[in-house]
Parts: structure tokens; sequence; C-alpha cells
């Protein structure tokens, strides 16, 4: 007998390590000026911000940890944004998945947590209850990784910042 699974959701965590080198504050300084220039928020509270030493290296970590993710080519960043959410907020239901524009989309998106405790929420079908949820909690130097087609939102219990980056499969 053979099987095949056609409804597969995956979900990856990591840590960021601890380095001398990798400066934090740097990028958070960086995310709150981008945040302060920015006119305003899109319906997601999506914040765009700028490029600096952390953010590439945590691109990079990225990429080589999930090297050859789920048994496929490598994945390459496309695109970036951050979220900051306050105390007890939380962002709306989203995906990542644009049906008018599909080749311009994410294959993975990932946060990388650079402040805050809270917990990013997934919704599934298990074809028994519609809306079911499954949460991962994070804290800071945590990454998240998840198929871009999946919706979640992010549930903050302290001020939040979440660095978000969408990567596709290298062509």
């Amino acid at each position: 007998m053979n099987v095949q699974n056609l409804t597969s959701i995956n979900v990856w965590w990591d840590h960021i390590p601890d380095l001398d080198n990798l400066n934090f504050k740097e990028i958070i300084e960086q995310f709150l000026e981008d945040e302060r220039k920015q006119v305003k928020y899109i319906i997601y509270k999506d914040i765009n911000i700028s490029y600096n030493r952390t953010h590439v290296w945590c691109t990079d970590f990225i990429t080589d940890k999930f090297y050859k993710l789920d048994g496929k080519k490598q994945i390459s960043p496309i695109n970036n944004f951050g979220t900051h959410l306050k105390k007890d907020q939380f962002t709306k239901l989203r995906s990542h998945l644009n049906s008018f524009n599909l080749m311009n989309c994410s294959d993975y998106q990932c946060a990388v947590i650079l402040k805050g405790k809270g917990a990013v929420v997934f919704e599934f079908e298990n074809h028994r209850e519609k809306e079911s949820f499954w949460s991962v909690p994070f804290e800071e130097r945590k990454v998240i990784l998840w198929d871009s087609d999946t919706k979640y939102y992010i549930e903050a219990d302290d001020e939040t910042l979440i660095l978000n980056i969408g990567f596709n499969y290298r062509r």
C-alpha cells in the first residue's frame, strides 16, 4: 500500500545563539527609528524596516540553519517587515499567500523575536473541528519558520518587536 500526505503544515523553531559580536540593540534602535519615520500602518501593522549588519546576520543564520528545508532547494530571503506590539495586543489573522501574485509570494515566513514574550498562533483544519489553533510560545532570540500559506496571528504578553522575513526556494 502506498501513501501520500496531501495536507501537511510545517512549523520549525530554534534560537539564535548569544554571540558577543551580534548586537540586537543595534537592530532594535534601527527598528524603532524606521517605525517613527513610517507615516501610516497598513491593516496588519507591518513596519517597513531597513537592513543593517545584525539583520543580514540573522537572515544568513536562518538560511544556513534551515538549509535544504523540507528536502528541497536552499531558501533565500525575498522580503522583510517588522511588527511592534504593545502588552496584550495581537495581530489580525493572516497568511502570506497572494493568489493574484503567486510568483512573488514567499514559500516560507519567518519571525525573529528581537524583544518580548508571547506566542505565534497557527490555524489549521483537523477535518473534524473547523478553526483549530496551535501556538508556539516565544521569547527573545527565538526563530519560528512556517509555510507561508498557513494562517496565523501573533499575541504579545509584553512589548514585542518582531523581525519578519519571507523566504523562497532558490530557483
